[in-house]
């Protein structure tokens, strides 16, 4: 039975011989099977289109939420940071108060200091100037009582002495009978009991025989044993006079410098 063929324009049917229908099934099957290659080229394209938009959504996607997550963490350590420095900030504030309260309060203790030095200077001051008075006054005083107690001193000295030149007299006047060496010696012992009796705060030295001289050394004392002065005596049994004595005398005071 020969086959026949409907034109789809005209609607007609047309009888195909075999070979020809051999020939159009085989165009058919190629043209179906280039056209079923297209569009699995053209399904594995709109695939790979699907799969990089679908990548390029995930790609943005990601990006965006990395964004989103990356913006509210920067948002958030903002705040924190933000909290932090004002926490930073009140300490501080906080900080420069104290430290203008300290340094207020030590200004205040340097001024207090500075007025209690100057008047614990004034004090010192006004004490060393009523000390250093009160010395003088001590010393003045100290010194008036020396210099009465030696005029004193002095003065009853001067009697004692003069008693002592009658005295001696008396004693030159009984020694003339012996010798002049055994009167002179006699005198000069005479002479150092008799002194020491009268001053016996005063060192009495004998002059050793055969040393050139005064007869007899009196180193005058106060009664606590502060040296005055010395007095040198030269003792003659005679009746003439001799000028050059008074010279020896002089030699001697100055020798033993003696007053």
């Amino acid at each position: 039975m020969a086959q026949t063929f409907t034109c789809p324009n005209c609607k007609k049917t047309i009888e195909i011989s075999e070979a020809i229908t051999g020939e159009i099934e085989e165009r058919v099957v190629r043209e179906h099977e280039q056209k079923h290659k297209e569009e699995v080229e053209q399904l594995l394209k709109e695939k790979e289109a699907l799969i990089q938009e679908s990548n390029k959504k995930l790609a943005d996607l990601k990006t965006e939420l990395e964004q989103n997550i990356r913006a509210e963490t920067l948002e958030k350590v903002r705040q924190e940071y933000s909290l932090k420095i004002e926490s930073v900030q009140a300490d501080v504030t906080e900080r420069e108060k104290q430290n203008k309260e300290l340094r207020d309060q030590l200004t205040e203790l340097l001024k207090q200091n500075r007025e209690m030095k100057s008047k614990d200077e004034a004090r010192e001051i006004e004490f060393q100037k009523k000390l250093i008075e009160e010395q003088d006054i001590i010393k003045n005083k100290a010194k008036q009582e020396v210099i009465d107690e030696t005029q004193l001193l002095m003065a009853q000295k001067d009697k004692q002495l003069e008693d002592l030149r009658k005295q001696l007299g008396e004693a030159q006047r009984k020694a003339e009978q012996g010798s002049q060496q055994t009167q002179g010696e006699v005198q000069e012992t005479f002479l150092e009991d008799m002194l020491r009796v009268e001053f016996p705060y005063d060192e009495i030295k004998e002059v050793p025989k055969g040393v050139e001289g005064a007869d007899v050394i009196q180193i005058v004392k106060t009664n606590s044993g502060v040296k005055c002065g010395t007095i040198v005596w030269e003792s003659k049994n005679t009746k003439a006079w001799s000028q050059g004595w008074i010279a020896k005398l002089k030699a001697d005071q100055r020798t033993l410098k003696a007053e």
